[in-house]
């Protein structure tokens, strides 16, 4: 079965010395790719380009990437932990330079930073720093960038994006909403993983946002929406599966 660079988590060209790489691990999730990812990008973030490198990774790799692997329009990864904060960062720096470009971005930066001296206070360190305070002062380049789901960091893209599509001589068509099994939910069954009982209140609870309206059974795609429903959860996959499609798992052992 084909599959692109960017499905796996493996190419971001940001300069041909420059090339932060993913190893492949055969048995990470999308979400551990992701944040391997993330975390490779933003030893960078010090470096005078890197919102031209955020704009790059964002079209080259985080949007088909995203657009293939996103649960519930979320970002994969908990925007309040560290490598989620970190990609809400580099989100907000892509969509800044493709909108408005690096000049602007620069002229910001050095009047955040003039600003700052007259405060008596350092000059920003990195790129971070600067999405911070920018965003915070609802600055004009950050003001209408919405991270809050994947749908909504698209539709900050002027133009906003469309999903990526398929190449037209891959013929995996796991992912497309027709009732077979994606790859993910195949290879955890065949594992035999072990199953947790959950709810979505108990996901919420523990800091999963995204489980607050109900939760998505990862196998047979339907919305489950009361927060007393119970599902199984595989905590090795971070995959959620209603008790009928749970009950298939023994159909792969």
């Amino acid at each position: 079965m084909k599959r692109t660079a960017a499905e796996c988590g493996l190419l971001f060209v940001a300069g041909a010395a420059k090339q932060p790489r993913v190893s492949v691990v055969a048995d990470q999730t999308p979400r551990e790719r992701l944040k391997d990812f993330v975390v490779e990008l933003v030893a960078r973030r010090a470096e005078s380009d890197f919102p031209r490198q955020c704009a790059d990774c964002f079209d080259e790799v985080i949007r088909p990437f995203l657009d293939r692997h996103s649960r519930k329009d979320t970002l994969l990864l908990p925007q309040m932990r560290g490598p989620g904060k970190m990609l809400v960062h580099v989100l907000q720096l892509a969509v800044a330079y493709v909108n408005h470009g690096a000049a602007a971005l620069d002229r910001a930066r050095e009047q955040l930073d003039s600003a700052r001296v007259n405060e008596n206070r350092l000059k920003t360190r990195n790129w971070f720093a600067v999405a911070r305070d920018l965003v915070s002062h609802k600055h004009e380049l950050f003001n209408d960038i919405k991270t809050t789901t994947w749908t909504d960091v698209k539709a900050s893209v002027h133009p906003p994006f469309e999903p990526a599509p398929l190449d037209d001589d891959d013929d995996d068509d796991s992912y497309s909403y027709t009732g077979s099994l994606t790859d993910e939910v195949v290879d955890c069954f065949s594992a035999a993983h072990d199953l947790v009982s959950m709810t979505s209140g108990d996901m919420y609870a523990a800091g999963w946002d995204e489980y607050q309206t109900g939760f998505r059974c990862d196998s047979c795609e339907r919305d489950y929406d009361p927060m007393e429903f119970q599902f199984y959860r595989c905590e090795t996959c971070l995959v959620d599966y209603c008790p009928g499609c749970a009950n298939r798992q023994e159909n792969f052992t």
